[in-house]
């Protein structure tokens, strides 16, 4: 875990819960059920970095940063997260899109952590975005498609029926920093706390 800024800012930071293993291995398993007509369009997650975005804040300076872990460690918890896999689809939309996500049922308790986590950031002078939609990501869609590829490929997954609903619990909370590299991201865990009630 981080405890020193030795490096130049601004950093790539977002909020990210834990993906249990046997959910992640699930999902990373999608690439074997996809056409190899349709696997040059797509660069998977490796298994060890599959995590559910929660809040993405971006290019942050050291004192934001400071600000975040902050926040996330005087976290309290009086309720459980739990939640599975809804669908699967595309950010920002599948006419543009840039990651492959599986989405999350959106519970109660999830909706409370953000709007939890969101208020105090905003206190903080965060700009954040409006929307939440609470995803995994898969894979990151590369740029070399043709329109009519990509509509043949969002029309296969808009068929597939694999979705199990399994159900899970977040067990972590975590400030991340995200390190974009060639190869692909390198996460850096900045700060983390556990998810469990205070009345357990």
């Amino acid at each position: 875990m981080v405890t020193q800024y030795n490096e130049n800012f601004p950093w790539r930071i977002f909020v990210s819960m834990n993906v249990p293993y046997i959910i992640g291995k699930e999902l990373s398993e999608i690439k074997n059920l996809v056409p190899d007509s349709y696997k040059h369009l797509l660069k998977w997650v490796d298994l060890s970095l599959i995590h559910c975005t929660l809040i993405f804040i971006g290019d942050s300076v050291e004192n934001q940063v400071i600000s975040v872990r902050e926040v996330i460690e005087n976290l309290k918890f009086d309720y459980e997260i739990n939640t599975f896999v809804e669908e699967f689809g595309f950010l920002p939309n599948q006419n543009h899109p840039n990651v492959f996500i599986a989405k999350l049922n959106q519970s109660p308790e999830m909706f409370h952590l953000y709007n939890q986590l969101r208020s105090k950031l905003l206190e903080n002078n965060f700009k954040l975005q409006k929307k939440f939609i609470p995803h995994i990501t898969i894979a990151r869609i590369r740029k070399n498609y043709s329109k009519k590829e990509l509509k043949s490929f969002i029309s296969f997954f808009q068929k597939m029926e694999y979705l199990k609903k399994i159900s899970f619990q977040f067990k972590k909370i975590s400030v991340i920093r995200s390190i974009l590299k060639t190869e692909g991201p390198d996460y850096k865990i900045l700060s983390e706390i556990s998810i469990q009630s205070d009345n357990t």
